[in-house]
């Protein structure tokens, strides 16, 4: 695991995204990029895409490309760039 993101691992656990036990039920999790920090527990800063995408490949989770590509676009983002991910519980009645 890369050490850089044990910080960002061990938030998402503390809140319930992460498997921490055979009998935990682990909450689904989305995200939404921004250009600044929400200042929550669960608001991260990636210095740019690729650095968001290597977080994403390390946890095994599946990287929807054209969905980060657009929010940067729609945010006029450049993916050269630092953004902020704020990560919170997926809610089932408004998935994207």
């Amino acid at each position: 695991m890369n050490n850089r993101y044990d910080s960002i691992i061990e938030a998402l656990s503390n809140a319930g995204f992460v498997k921490s036990t055979a009998d935990t039920p682990i909450r689904e999790l989305d995200f939404k990029i921004t250009e600044y920090n929400l200042n929550t527990d669960l608001s991260f800063k990636f210095e740019n895409v690729a650095d968001f995408k290597d977080f994403l490949h390390s946890q095994s989770s599946t990287v929807d490309e054209e969905r980060v590509d657009n929010a940067l676009n729609d945010l006029n983002i450049d993916s050269n760039h630092f953004f902020y991910v704020n990560f919170f519980e997926k809610d089932a009645t408004n998935q994207q």
